[in-house]
């Protein structure tokens, strides 16, 4: 059993998997209480380690793949070209059936703290909870995709072309550190 926190009422829960949980029947009244008062927020505490960096790259490359497609969904001919371009080969083999041992590097580092808030078009402030974004680095004839995501502030991004980092270090540096995701890159 677990705890589960809804406000300030504690309940008992019993994890199904990672993301399912069932609820003691008489800790139901303490959430419908929480909730009839207007209550939103479920906590879940959590513990261990954070998943390993090779689990992390591939759902890293997995998203990336998906924000490819997503973003160049509107252009004639794009799922023929994420398909069966040459490029992508890598990072779609290393996402769906990585080699033993294999880990590609990443970028982590928190670029604002988790509590950041933005004003929406009619001034309310909300959390920012994430963002995502594809970088392109280099020329027409030479370029790298790096997809960059930040969740709660802390800013993920993974070379869509291969295993290194070099190219999202060199436009870091020349750009002194500013996150792609606030930047007229593209």
């Amino acid at each position: 059993m677990a705890s589960v926190i809804f406000g300030d009422k504690i309940v008992s829960a019993r994890r199904h998997g990672k993301l399912s949980f069932s609820f003691k029947s008489d800790d139901f009244s303490k959430i419908e209480e929480y909730l009839d008062t207007g209550g939103t927020q479920m906590m879940i505490p959590i513990s261990g380690a954070a998943p390993d960096d090779m689990l992390t790259s591939r759902w890293l490359a997995k998203m990336g793949l998906e924000m490819l497609a997503f973003r160049w969904q509107n252009t004639d001919g794009w799922n023929d070209y994420i398909v069966g371009h040459e490029g992508l080969d890598e990072v779609r083999r290393y996402a769906r059936a990585p080699r033993p041992e294999e880990k590609w590097d990443y970028s982590k580092r928190r670029i604002y703290g988790q509590d950041n808030s933005t004003l929406t078009s009619d001034g309310q402030s909300v959390q920012t909870i994430w963002e995502c974004d594809i970088l392109a680095t280099g020329t027409a004839e030479s370029s790298e995709f790096y997809f960059v995501l930040a969740i709660f502030g802390v800013e993920y991004s993974i070379n869509l072309g291969g295993n290194s980092m070099d190219g999202y270090h060199r436009w870091l540096e020349i750009n002194d550190g500013k996150s792609p995701l606030y930047s007229n890159k593209n």
